[in-house]
Protein backbone atom coordinates (compact mmCIF):
# COMPACT_ATOMS: atom_id res chain seq x y z
CA UNK A 1 0.00 0.00 0.00
CA UNK A 2 1.46 3.61 -0.98
CA UNK A 3 0.20 6.95 -0.01
CA UNK A 4 1.03 10.58 -0.75
CA UNK A 5 1.46 12.74 2.23
CA UNK A 6 3.07 16.07 1.46
CA UNK A 7 2.28 17.55 4.54
CA UNK A 8 4.51 15.49 6.63
CA UNK A 9 7.54 17.51 6.84
CA UNK A 10 6.39 19.44 9.57
CA UNK A 11 4.58 16.11 11.40
CA UNK A 12 8.05 14.94 10.79
CA UNK A 13 10.05 17.56 12.43
CA UNK A 14 8.20 16.87 15.96
CA UNK A 15 9.46 13.58 15.85
CA UNK A 16 12.14 10.71 16.17
CA UNK A 17 13.20 10.03 12.44
CA UNK A 18 16.48 7.61 11.14
CA UNK A 19 17.72 8.00 7.45
CA UNK A 20 17.85 3.81 6.88
CA UNK A 21 18.82 4.08 3.28
CA UNK A 22 20.02 6.78 0.72
CA UNK A 23 18.97 6.00 -2.53
CA UNK A 24 21.09 5.82 -5.66
CA UNK A 25 20.24 8.48 -8.61
CA UNK A 26 21.15 8.21 -11.84
CA UNK A 27 22.05 9.76 -14.42
CA UNK A 28 22.12 13.29 -13.01
CA UNK A 29 20.01 14.15 -9.74
CA UNK A 30 17.31 16.53 -9.54
CA UNK A 31 15.68 14.97 -6.82
CA UNK A 32 17.11 13.13 -3.77
CA UNK A 33 14.86 10.48 -2.48
CA UNK A 34 15.74 8.56 1.51
CA UNK A 35 13.88 5.89 3.06
CA UNK A 36 13.26 6.96 6.74
CA UNK A 37 11.15 5.89 9.71
CA UNK A 38 9.13 7.63 12.01
CA UNK A 39 8.62 6.52 14.85
CA UNK A 40 5.80 8.19 16.93
CA UNK A 41 6.26 6.54 20.73
CA UNK A 42 9.65 5.25 21.27
CA UNK A 43 8.16 3.81 24.30
CA UNK A 44 6.26 1.89 21.67
CA UNK A 45 8.16 0.44 18.92
CA UNK A 46 5.35 -1.15 16.65
CA UNK A 47 4.05 2.54 15.98
CA UNK A 48 6.22 2.63 13.32
CA UNK A 49 5.87 4.43 10.09
CA UNK A 50 7.88 4.36 7.13
CA UNK A 51 8.33 6.99 4.06
CA UNK A 52 10.26 7.44 0.86
CA UNK A 53 11.19 11.42 1.19
CA UNK A 54 11.45 12.76 -2.24
CA UNK A 55 13.86 16.42 -1.75
CA UNK A 56 15.14 18.86 -4.46
CA UNK A 57 18.35 18.01 -4.49
CA UNK A 58 19.99 21.39 -4.16
CA UNK A 59 17.88 22.30 -1.44
CA UNK A 60 17.19 18.72 0.58
CA UNK A 61 13.46 20.41 0.99
CA UNK A 62 11.01 17.87 1.02
CA UNK A 63 8.91 17.94 -1.71
CA UNK A 64 7.06 14.80 -1.00
CA UNK A 65 6.82 11.70 1.17
CA UNK A 66 4.88 8.92 -0.37
CA UNK A 67 4.18 6.21 3.12
CA UNK A 68 5.23 2.13 2.29
CA UNK A 69 4.07 -0.76 4.06
CA UNK A 70 7.51 -2.51 4.47
CA UNK A 71 6.15 -6.03 6.09
CA UNK A 72 7.43 -9.07 5.21
CA UNK A 73 10.97 -7.99 4.10
CA UNK A 74 13.55 -6.35 5.35
CA UNK A 75 14.94 -4.76 2.19
CA UNK A 76 14.03 -1.85 0.68
CA UNK A 77 15.35 -0.19 -2.76
CA UNK A 78 14.39 3.43 -3.99
CA UNK A 79 16.08 4.85 -7.23
CA UNK A 80 15.03 7.93 -9.82
CA UNK A 81 15.76 8.46 -12.90
CA UNK A 82 14.65 11.35 -15.22
CA UNK A 83 11.02 11.92 -13.66
CA UNK A 84 10.27 8.68 -12.16
CA UNK A 85 10.82 6.92 -9.16
CA UNK A 86 11.39 3.40 -8.95
CA UNK A 87 11.02 1.35 -5.45
CA UNK A 88 10.87 -1.81 -3.81
CA UNK A 89 9.71 -2.55 -0.10
CA UNK A 90 8.26 -5.36 1.39
CA UNK A 91 5.90 -7.47 -1.63
CA UNK A 92 5.39 -4.37 -3.73
CA UNK A 93 7.25 -2.70 -6.91
CA UNK A 94 6.11 0.86 -7.66
CA UNK A 95 6.79 3.88 -10.23
CA UNK A 96 6.35 6.82 -9.36
CA UNK A 97 6.07 9.64 -11.57
CA UNK A 98 7.54 13.08 -9.49
CA UNK A 99 5.86 15.48 -12.08
CA UNK A 100 2.77 14.66 -11.83
CA UNK A 101 3.18 13.59 -8.35
CA UNK A 102 1.02 10.21 -9.45
CA UNK A 103 1.56 6.78 -8.98
CA UNK A 104 1.82 5.14 -12.70
CA UNK A 105 2.74 1.14 -11.38
CA UNK A 106 2.60 -0.94 -9.05
CA UNK A 107 3.06 -4.83 -8.50
CA UNK A 108 2.79 -6.76 -5.89
CA UNK A 109 4.74 -10.00 -4.93
CA UNK A 110 3.39 -13.34 -3.99
CA UNK A 111 6.95 -13.45 -2.06
CA UNK A 112 9.45 -10.76 -0.70
CA UNK A 113 10.95 -8.12 -2.74
CA UNK A 114 14.70 -8.29 -2.67
CA UNK A 115 16.15 -5.69 -5.27
CA UNK A 116 16.28 -4.26 -8.39
CA UNK A 117 18.49 -3.09 -11.38
CA UNK A 118 18.02 -1.26 -14.29
CA UNK A 119 19.97 -0.06 -17.63
CA UNK A 120 18.35 2.60 -19.34
CA UNK A 121 15.57 0.48 -21.22
CA UNK A 122 14.98 -2.30 -18.80
CA UNK A 123 13.93 -2.76 -14.93
CA UNK A 124 15.11 -6.26 -13.89
CA UNK A 125 13.18 -6.78 -10.19
CA UNK A 126 14.43 -9.96 -7.92
CA UNK A 127 12.30 -11.71 -5.45
CA UNK A 128 12.35 -14.24 -3.27
CA UNK A 129 12.49 -16.67 -6.15
CA UNK A 130 11.77 -14.83 -9.30
CA UNK A 131 13.17 -12.10 -11.69
CA UNK A 132 11.07 -9.84 -13.45
CA UNK A 133 11.57 -7.72 -16.60
CA UNK A 134 9.69 -4.45 -16.87
CA UNK A 135 9.97 -1.50 -19.14
CA UNK A 136 10.57 1.91 -17.90
CA UNK A 137 6.68 2.55 -17.71
CA UNK A 138 6.40 -0.07 -14.78
CA UNK A 139 5.02 -2.40 -17.41
CA UNK A 140 5.47 -6.64 -17.45
CA UNK A 141 7.33 -7.85 -20.40
CA UNK A 142 8.31 -11.61 -18.56
CA UNK A 143 8.45 -13.12 -14.88
CA UNK A 144 11.03 -16.11 -14.84
CA UNK A 145 9.82 -18.22 -11.59
CA UNK A 146 11.74 -21.35 -10.00
CA UNK A 147 15.06 -19.55 -9.80
CA UNK A 148 15.08 -20.50 -5.80
CA UNK A 149 13.33 -21.10 -2.62
CA UNK A 150 14.45 -18.11 -0.40
CA UNK A 151 16.00 -15.10 -2.16
CA UNK A 152 17.17 -14.47 -5.94
CA UNK A 153 20.05 -12.38 -6.78
CA UNK A 154 20.90 -10.79 -10.38
CA UNK A 155 24.85 -10.32 -10.89
CA UNK A 156 25.33 -9.37 -14.13
CA UNK A 157 22.54 -7.52 -16.81
CA UNK A 158 24.81 -8.61 -20.26
CA UNK A 159 23.59 -7.48 -23.45
CA UNK A 160 22.10 -11.04 -24.11
CA UNK A 161 21.86 -12.55 -20.84
CA UNK A 162 21.17 -12.29 -17.19
CA UNK A 163 23.49 -13.71 -14.99
CA UNK A 164 22.30 -14.79 -11.02
CA UNK A 165 21.71 -16.88 -8.32
CA UNK A 166 19.12 -18.39 -6.38
CA UNK A 167 19.23 -19.69 -2.86
CA UNK A 168 17.75 -23.34 -2.85
CA UNK A 169 19.02 -24.77 0.64
CA UNK A 170 19.27 -22.05 3.10
CA UNK A 171 21.50 -21.11 4.49
CA UNK A 172 24.07 -20.64 2.28
CA UNK A 173 22.86 -22.86 -0.84
CA UNK A 174 23.29 -20.73 -3.88
CA UNK A 175 23.06 -22.02 -7.42
CA UNK A 176 23.73 -20.03 -10.34
CA UNK A 177 21.53 -20.02 -13.40
CA UNK A 178 21.89 -17.33 -16.87
CA UNK A 179 18.88 -16.41 -18.53
CA UNK A 180 17.92 -14.91 -21.91
CA UNK A 181 17.28 -11.26 -21.33
CA UNK A 182 14.60 -11.34 -24.38
CA UNK A 183 12.32 -13.91 -23.23
CA UNK A 184 13.44 -14.70 -19.61
CA UNK A 185 13.77 -18.60 -20.52
CA UNK A 186 17.23 -20.37 -18.62
CA UNK A 187 19.74 -21.49 -20.86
Amino acid sequence: MVTTNASLYTEAKKVSSIMKFTAQIYPVPFHTCKTIDLCLDKAVPEIRFQYIRISQAELEKPLLNLKIDTEGSPFKQVMTLDKFLFAGFGSQFIVFDLEHLKLISQMEFEGYFGSFSMDKEDIFIATDSEIYKLNLAGELIWKAGNLGIDGVILHNLAPDEIHGSGEWDPPGGWEDFILDRESGKKK
